[in-house]
């Protein structure tokens, strides 16, 4: 079965754990979903190894700031769970691997990806088993807004500040804000004129 006579919706039935990790169906989504969305993107993690830490909230807003997602994950890793046992509201949340298909039709039905730090976002995402496309714009505004203060190390309240954004004490996995602060500051760059870095 060629990829051009599926619909939609038989892509969606037949797409499952195993098969969605393959080039070829990557391929065959790259084809049969239209990619017209700018997203912002945010995670919170248990500390900051890709490779053994892991995602316990994500969040994705729309260019106009609506909530596509917002969850937060049970952690699957003995340890990690023991990183956040504090954090009761991890108790009943799914894990992440639960969550996958959503996450990755979001991530797949998008042309554009907008985070801050944004490789290290993507970096933990593709640890957890994430899918995207091969022909995003990603977006990433803590280099943009570095190259062009001559700065390095900017956090999300230095830059959000620096739009008159005000983004005090949030918690790490206040990343619904994170991502509203994140959409602001691009926003601004791009009436400034700013030139965007774009990976």
């Amino acid at each position: 079965m060629g990829a051009e006579i599926l619909t939609k919706e038989k892509y969606r039935k037949m797409y499952n754990l195993e098969q969605k990790r393959s080039d070829g169906l990557r391929a065959m989504a790259e084809n049969l979903i239209t990619a017209d969305k700018k997203i912002v993107i945010d995670i919170a993690t248990t500390g900051n190894n890709t490779k053994e830490d892991e995602v316990y909230k994500l969040s994705v807003v729309d260019i106009n700031g609506y909530v596509i997602f917002d969850s937060f994950f049970a952690p699957e890793n003995d340890r990690n769970k023991f990183q956040i046992k504090m954090l009761s509201i991890t108790e009943n949340a799914p894990p992440l691997s639960d969550q996958l298909f959503k996450i990755d039709e979001i991530l797949l039905s998008a042309n554009t990806i907008i985070g801050f730090g944004l490789g290290k976002v993507m970096a933990f995402l593709r640890q957890s088993g994430c899918v995207w496309r091969t022909d995003y714009d990603f977006v990433n505004v803590q280099r943009t807004f570095e190259d062009h203060c001559d700065t390095k190390k900017a956090a999300l309240n230095e830059c959000a500040a620096y739009f008159g954004y005000e983004l005090q004490d949030v918690k790490p996995y206040e990343t619904v804000k994170k991502c509203n602060a994140v959409l602001h500051c691009y926003r601004k760059m791009i009436e400034e004129g700013w030139d965007i870095d774009i990976e």
